[in-house]
């Protein structure tokens, strides 16, 4: 039987995010794929878990719906989102599902993967309190957690509930082939999903993985998201930096990518820019701000192996990075 929480605390939450909680192994020499790649360290992953940590982390409160195992790698990857101070009273253990994992190479560009799907796909909206909508200011989720079946159900009911509540979504379009059976069914539900007014992250590896055939231009394919319903859209493309734009028709801003003081692994680096730019929306602060802050976060976020650490102050987001890399 799986176990369900007895009692709600009821809290107030800054963001609310859907979706994966799972083992990451990444690789500890860098390499070009997995293949090549022949030492493996254990680190929390998920993109939705990488969102609501990195938040926590940078003191906002945040929560997470998810779904694990009846096992000892639940107890670890619920042991570390409790020390940062994620509330995890909403993830659901399953006895018959063992916690999901994903295997990552450590590489200087986008990394090779290959996730072993079990536990995380199978959280349910009983685990969700009806009044959580009234409680949350943002609700996230992304394409790895809407790729299956039911957490692609209960994603799609959680966001009509919170538009209806006149919240703020947040989707990391987060594309890959790999997890989608039927791409054209991917590109369906996102345009579902943008038609609740979200604002979107996408990478522009994300866009060529949705539309291979059709070559879209940087302008282009942020103009079809905000032709979808976007009302923000970020696209960022890693070292080369970002592309942000709030309004149909408008110019883009570019912001520059911040140089990591060393290479530790890419690995989550776009949920670290995520994180610090729904951040500083949060807070008020224009579009353009948003974004330089999630390029600085990302650069701190790179330089280390694994998650990003603690006991980062949001003041040194503000500031500019220092360019000069060392090794």
């Amino acid at each position: 039987m799986d176990k369900e929480e007895v009692t709600i605390e009821k809290k107030n939450y800054e963001v609310l995010a859907v979706g994966g909680l799972l083992i990451d192994l990444i690789g500890q020499d860098v390499a070009n794929n997995l293949g090549d790649t022949s030492e493996f360290q254990r680190f929390q992953g998920g993109s939705a878990a990488n969102l609501v940590c990195n938040m926590a982390k940078l003191n906002y409160s945040t929560a997470l719906v998810a779904a694990v195992g009846e096992d000892y790698l639940a107890d670890y990857l619920l042991n570390i989102l409790n020390d940062v101070g994620v509330d995890t009273q909403f993830i659901m253990r399953k006895d018959a599902f063992p916690t999901s994992m994903v295997l990552v190479s450590r590489s200087l560009g986008t990394a090779d993967w290959l996730a072993y799907r079990m536990a995380d796909k199978q959280f349910d909206i009983k685990q969700v309190p009806d009044d959580i909508y009234e409680r949350i200011k943002v609700l996230h989720t992304t394409c790895f957690a809407l790729s299956r079946r039911p957490a692609q159900t209960v994603v799609m009911q959680m966001a009509r509930k919170a538009k209806e509540h006149e919240k703020i979504l947040s989707l990391n379009v987060k594309f890959s082939p790999k997890n989608w059976p039927n791409p054209k069914e991917a590109v369906r539900l996102v345009k579902e999903f943008c038609a609740f007014g979200p604002i979107v992250k996408v990478g522009q590896e994300d866009v060529a993985a949705l539309f291979p055939n059709e070559n879209l231009g940087k302008k282009t394919a942020i103009t079809m998201f905000h032709e979808w319903g976007a009302k923000i859209v970020a696209l960022t493309f890693g070292k080369d930096g970002s592309m942000v734009s709030d309004k149909l028709g408008s110019e883009p801003v570019f912001i520059p990518s911040t140089p990591p003081e060393r290479l530790g692994d890419a690995t989550g680096t776009g949920d670290t820019y995520w994180a610090a730019f729904l951040g500083a929306m949060l807070s008020g602060k224009a579009l353009k701000q948003c974004a330089l802050e999630g390029s600085r976060l990302a650069s701190i976020k790179i330089s280390y192996q694994g998650p990003l650490p603690p006991g980062i102050d949001r003041k040194v987001l503000e500031e500019e990075m220092p360019k000069k890399s060392t090794s």
